[in-house]
């Protein structure tokens, strides 16, 4: 599902790739195993007069916000040239969102503000059946993605939800306005499914990242010219869909560092229930047929 072929069309496309580039470097080399679970907002403000104003906000506990702006006026030999940038952002278990803006004028002005948010945390799938201790296999897990571009946007996506630097083939891209390959609609919600390894009875890293860029440049007009993207209604988690042995569906229960509870939806409205164990379906059964006992008992005293 990934959108990756990478055709160079513009100078203002390379700025925004090579200040995305730098945002990732420290949000790949930032990962400490002993520092789960952990929540990571980072902003990076990067305008034609001062690139890279940066701003990071970290915590164990979430939600964690931050917010950020820069604007700054210089000369060339094209004349003056004005860039401004914000971002907000929020992230928290299951819960990622993002607005970023910029403004640009005069013939070479540029701004663009790349919000970086990752999450991590170490979940152990405990098997019902004991003797899968030990052995290797599957998660599957839902998200939900909605993104708007608006004006005249440098603007890019990218959604990652398994362990490493981001990002990789498996995941999702969304880039825009010079990097382009036909490009997912996401002005309403986007569903995208995800599968892990995993060890039963091991704990497992679910490292969910998700980087959002949005500017504007004028290209050699004067301005000025603005642009957004705002990711300020996703990304939402969709909750564990099932865990899989040898390719069939086995029952388990979840625990995990941060407490938050990942077999459960957090999207708005769309809470799930937990599906339930062998023994539970059992029970209900049992207390079913008493209930019909009951019943026809009743109706023959009467």
């Amino acid at each position: 599902m990934t959108q990756r072929a990478w055709t160079r069309t513009s100078n203002i496309s390379v700025r925004l790739l090579a200040a995305l580039s730098v945002v990732l470097g420290v949000f790949g080399s930032s990962f400490n195993a002993e520092a789960l679970p952990f929540l990571n907002n980072f902003i990076s403000i990067s305008t034609y007069c001062a690139p890279n104003v940066n701003l990071g906000v970290n915590g164990q506990t979430g939600p964690v916000f931050n917010s950020n702006s820069f604007g700054m006026s210089c000369s060339d030999f094209f004349g003056p040239s004005d860039g401004s940038a914000d971002a907000t952002s929020s992230v928290d278990f299951g819960v990622m969102k993002i607005y970023a803006e910029g403004t640009a004028s005069g013939f070479t002005g540029y701004a663009s503000a790349t919000v970086t948010l990752e999450s991590r945390d170490l979940v152990t799938v405990n098997p019902a059946d004991g003797a899968l201790i030990g052995q290797s296999g599957t998660m599957y897990a839902g998200m939900q993605l909605q993104a708007l571009l608006t004006g005249n946007t440098i603007g890019l996506w990218c959604l990652a939800a398994q362990s490493g630097t981001p990002f990789g083939p498996e995941d999702i891209c969304d880039i825009p306005n010079g990097f382009t390959t036909g490009n997912f609609d996401c002005s309403t919600a986007c569903s995208f499914d995800f599968s892990f390894p995993m060890t039963f009875g091991a704990p497992t890293l679910l490292d969910i990242k998700l980087v959002g860029s949005g500017g504007a440049a004028t290209n050699g007009q004067p301005g000025p010219i603005f642009g957004s993207i705002d990711l300020s209604q996703s990304v939402y988690w969709d909750g564990i869909q099932s865990v899989t042995f040898g390719g069939q569906p086995v029952a388990y229960s979840l625990i995990s560092a941060s407490g938050h509870d990942w077999t459960q939806s957090s999207v708005p409205g769309n809470g799930s229930t937990p599906a339930p164990e062998p023994a539970s379906l059992a029970l209900l059964a049992l207390g079913l047929g008493g209930l019909g006992f009951a019943r026809r008992s009743t109706m023959r005293l009467n």
